[in-house]
């Protein structure tokens, strides 16, 4: 629990920190503002001591980073003479704002100056009133002045950037007391919507760098942006986050060591002719990728048979197909042109046959899964681009269905991790992407493992129960009939416990095709 724990809160923290910048490419880098200046720096009040300006909405007042403009770098900028080595960016800030907060700043422009706010600060002498956009009509009887007194602290798992929880909140850490008054101005509309122009008046003030806690209590509306580009950006962070989320189970499966990182010297190789080569993948590693950092099988191939590396092919081999990265199993690789040629127009003219094995959640019913042909069109979802995602025909999000259909053949019933779980044969009879989790989650089974299409709940098993068991192509020139072992058995798979058999591999082909049509009567 503690490492799923740790490896959580890891996932939790990179997810807050990608829909931060998804604000941040709303609001800016779509053109619904425009990015700080130096020269932006806007100053209401000037004296010896003291200097007032007007912070922006989308700027810090200071930070380490060089290539981020501040409220520092502007004084900087506006004024090189006013800079106090001594002070650590230059100037001495009396108070803060919030970065996405905007209003009156005050710096101190002397060591007499910053002492004298500093004490007006701590004795509570300091008034300070903001206005704020918020969501809703509030009810005029109970807002023409209320006061808000309830202790606030911080999230104690939230700590790579600041959320704040009022003293109620289970995640609410070492609350501290906090006053806010809240005066109703305007009922109005927002973007069309309800929203209200109130007056807050925080009556406490935490540390110098707590001031701004208050204003998190509250829904400020600051979007601007219309829903088209709304729409957009958001599916540009759900693609961040889903990416993040993918990373996440990577970290869980292998990084804490419940796997194994693949190396070089790990192909495994039942097949080898003039022509082809067949390879049995493991379920943690690519086919091929333009990452030079990253094992794939295609590099496993360039260390194991560097002899037979093909400088015209992309990646030094012409694969015959390919397999999902979480699938395991078997790979065929053609090792001539005439192979490759060969291949592809077997599989063209779909004579190759392909039968996979998998654990999938849940006791399939016998009668219905004894064989079941699922015949279901699926496509590409239409917002999620960055990474693969399928949907069935009837879903919403579903786009440019294609006819795919696969064999379903109940094997055995059992557990897995003491949880129910079926063993069964699939059988493709089109190649559609991710066709088989696809159909395996349409009819409430889906893979042990698969992340994806468990809609992100299947975390705990170290891989995705998915393995390319046999493939036949049927060629004039070569014929390649390869059958690779069985992992899903008790001894590789000790969280796998077989209960009930209900036939085998074996018994269900003497009655059936390779493609899985039951055999005529002779």
């Amino acid at each position: 629990m503690s490492v799923k724990h740790a490896s959580e809160s890891i996932a939790k923290h990179c997810v807050n920190w990608l829909r931060l910048q998804y604000v941040q490419f709303i609001r800016v880098k779509l053109g619904h503002g425009t990015m700080p200046k130096l020269e932006d720096l806007s100053v209401v009040y000037h004296s010896d001591h003291f200097l007032v300006v007007n912070k922006r909405h989308d700027i810090v007042v200071n930070t380490d980073k060089a290539d981020i403009i501040s409220v520092a770098t502007q004084l900087q900028h506006a004024y090189p003479e006013l800079i106090d080595k001594n002070a650590q960016f230059g100037f001495r800030f009396a108070h803060r704002l919030d970065f996405a907060t905007s209003g009156l700043l005050c710096i101190g422009l002397t060591k007499k100056g910053a002492r004298w706010a500093a004490n007006a600060f701590a004795k509570r002498r300091v008034y300070k009133h903001y206005l704020a956009l918020v969501r809703g009509h509030m009810d005029p009887d109970r807002y023409r002045q209320r006061q808000i007194d309830i202790p606030i602290g911080r999230d104690k798992e939230i700590k790579d950037y600041c959320r704040i929880r009022t003293a109620d909140h289970p995640q609410c850490s070492t609350p501290k007391q906090s006053c806010t008054s809240i005066v109703l101005l305007e009922h109005g509309l927002y973007d069309g919507q309800p929203a209200s122009k109130i007056l807050l008046i925080p009556r406490t003030v935490l540390s110098v760098s707590d001031t701004w806690f208050q204003v998190l209590l509250l829904d400020v509306l600051l979007s601007q942006s219309p829903m088209s580009v709304k729409h957009a950006s958001e599916s540009i962070a759900k693609h961040c986050v889903n990416w993040l989320r993918l990373q996440y189970v990577q970290f869980i499966r292998v990084k804490l060591g419940h796997g194994t990182m693949p190396k070089l010297e790990d192909l495994s190789v039942v097949y080898h002719s003039d022509h082809f080569l067949v390879v049995n993948k493991r379920h943690d590693i690519v086919v091929n990728t333009d990452k030079a950092d990253i094992i794939s099988v295609a590099t496993q191939l360039q260390h194991a048979y560097p002899e037979l590396i093909d400088k015209n092919a992309q990646f030094g081999f012409r694969f015959a197909h390919r397999l999902d990265f979480a699938t395991s199993g078997l790979l065929c690789i053609g090792l001539t042109k005439k192979g490759a040629r060969w291949a592809a127009n077997a599989f063209a003219k779909r004579r190759v046959y392909k039968h996979y094995l998998a654990l999938v959640r849940g006791h399939m019913d016998p009668d219905r899964y004894r064989q079941r042909q699922i015949d279901i069109p699926i496509g590409r979802d239409k917002e999620i681009k960055d990474y693969c995602r399928i949907r069935t025909a009837d879903h919403p999000q579903c786009s440019t269905p294609k006819q795919s259909c696969t064999s379903i053949v109940l094997l055995e019933h059992g557990l897995y991790d003491g949880q129910p779980a079926s063993k069964i044969l699939l059988i493709p009879r089109t190649g559609r992407t991710h066709q088989l989790r696809v159909h395996c989650a349409h009819v409430g089974h889906t893979i042990v493992g698969d992340y994806t299409y468990s809609d992100r709940s299947d975390v705990t098993p170290h891989r995705m129960m998915l393995h390319a068991y046999r493939l036949v192509l049927p060629m004039t020139r070569e014929h390649i009939d390869v059958i690779s072992d069985d992992p899903f058995l008790a001894s590789l798979e000790p969280e796998w416990q077989s209960m009930q058999e209900f036939q085998t591999y074996e018994q269900f082909f003497q009655t059936h095709t390779l493609c899985g049509e039951e055999r005529s009567p002779e």
